[in-house]
């Protein structure tokens, strides 16, 4: 089960902070999430937008598509999704799988 929790009320008027859960809810059931995407979104008008900042999956459920399913949830609500700069070599595997190479600016950040 994935869900959305906006985390940033009232502190930033610009955007919205987001953590996007993933709940497991087979046979290991957890009372935390297993998997969450930490994502910034646009402010309005430009709501379709956001940027995933990073995802992190608990150890013994990585492999699994957890985090394949966050991408999957998080394009629904925000079609134009971009991201930051992988941390790993994983995570470098994982972004070319997911995405297209797009244009940054001059300063190296992606552009909404």
């Amino acid at each position: 089960m994935v869900t959305f929790r906006q985390v940033d009320h009232p502190f930033r008027p610009t955007s919205a902070i987001w953590h996007v859960e993933y709940f497991d809810d087979g046979p290991r059931q957890q009372a935390f999430p297993v998997g969450t995407a930490y994502v910034v979104a646009a402010p309005p008008p430009k709501e379709d937008a956001a940027q995933v900042n990073y995802i992190l999956v608990g150890d013994a459920w990585r492999r699994q598509g957890i985090a394949r399913k966050l991408v999957d949830a998080c394009r629904e609500r925000w079609p134009r999704l971009l991201y930051t700069s992988p941390m790993s070599d994983e995570g470098r595997a994982f972004v070319e799988t997911m995405w297209e190479p797009y244009e940054e600016d001059d300063d190296g950040e992606s552009v909404w």
